[in-house]
C-alpha cells in the first residue's frame, strides 16, 4: 500500500486537514502526476472539497497555491494567496509567498509591497529581501525591516 491510501482516508474524513493536504501536494510532485493510484480522487478535487468544507481556512488556500504554482499556473495560485491574505492580513509566510510570486510575474511594485509587509511581521528567511535587492526593486532597509 501507498501513502495515497492514508491520505485518502484522512482527506477524506477531514478535507481541511493542512498537514495532510501538503503530504498530498509533495506525494503528487514526487509521483509526477495529480491522478494516484490509491486515491478515490485527482489532487485537485481533494483542494476543492477543503474550500467548500471552509472557505474561510487560509492555510488550505496557501497550500493549495503551492500546488498550482508547481504545476505552472501562476495566475491561479495568485489568486489563492490573495485570498488567504484577505483572510489573513497578518501572516507573513502568505506576505512573503504572495510577494515571491509577484516577483515571479515580474511585478516588483506588489512583489516590494508584500515583501516589506511580510519583514515588518518579523518574517525570518532573507530570500524575497535578496532577490529584490538584486533587481534593485528593493525599497525597504537592509535588514527588512520597514519602517521599524
Amino acid at each position: 500500500m501507498t501513502p495515497a491510501g492514508d491520505l485518502d482516508y484522512t482527506l477524506r474524513a477531514w478535507p481541511n486537514h493542512h498537514r495532510a493536504l501538503a503530504a498530498l501536494v509533495k506525494y503528487s510532485i514526487r509521483e509526477k502526476s495529480t491522478h494516484i493510484r490509491d486515491l478515490k480522487w485527482p489532487v485537485e478535487c481533494y483542494f476543492d472539497r477543503a474550500i467548500r468544507m471552509n472557505a474561510k481556512d487560509a492555510q488550505v488556500r496557501s497550500i493549495y497555491s503551492a500546488f498550482l504554482s508547481h504545476r505552472g499556473r501562476n495566475k491561479e495560485a495568485l489568486e489563492q494567496l490573495e485570498v488567504a491574505a484577505n483572510l489573513e492580513p497578518d501572516n507573513a509566510t502568505i506576505l512573503y509567498n504572495l510577494g515571491l510570486l509577484y516577483f515571479k510575474q515580474k511585478n516588483y511594485e506588489k512583489a516590494s509591497h508584500y515583501a516589506e509587509k511580510a519583514y515588518a511581521l518579523d518574517y525570518p528567511l532573507p530570500g524575497l529581501r535578496n532577490k529584490l535587492i538584486q533587481a534593485g526593486k528593493w525599497r525597504g532597509s537592509a535588514s527588512g525591516r520597514s519602517g521599524k
